[in-house]
């Protein structure tokens, strides 16, 4: 999957199984974190940034929310209950997911 840059640090999301969330510093290319998010499954998805958010979903349909920036932290996790490989689109405020069934619109009430 194809990474993002998001409030200075460039977040990658583990293809190939690895399910690892990679993030860097953006300026220096120096590892900031690394962090095994859900059951490891490999994303076909690229990560999407909006706002102050990161979204990493993995091919079993588990969206992580991570706040953008250099430390780890996890908002939310949202289980779409279906195969996910499409990456996400943003517009506005909400997030549109396209599953293997259905296309998901997300956002807050």
């Amino acid at each position: 999957s194809t990474p993002v840059v998001s409030h200075g640090y460039l977040f990658a999301f583990g293809s190939r199984g690895s399910g690892i969330l990679n993030v860097y510093d953006a300026k220096t290319g120096a590892t900031v974190h690394q962090r095994r998010i859900g059951s490891g499954t490999g994303a076909s998805a690229s990560v999407v940034a909006s706002g102050d958010r990161v979204y990493c979903i993995n091919e079993d349909g588990e969206v992580y929310v991570i706040e953008a920036g250099g430390q780890f932290t996890e908002k939310a996790l949202n289980k779409m209950g279906e195969t996910v490989m499409a990456t996400p689109a943003a517009a506005g405020d909400t997030l549109f997911i396209r599953g293997a069934q259905h296309l998901f619109a997300i956002r807050k009430k």
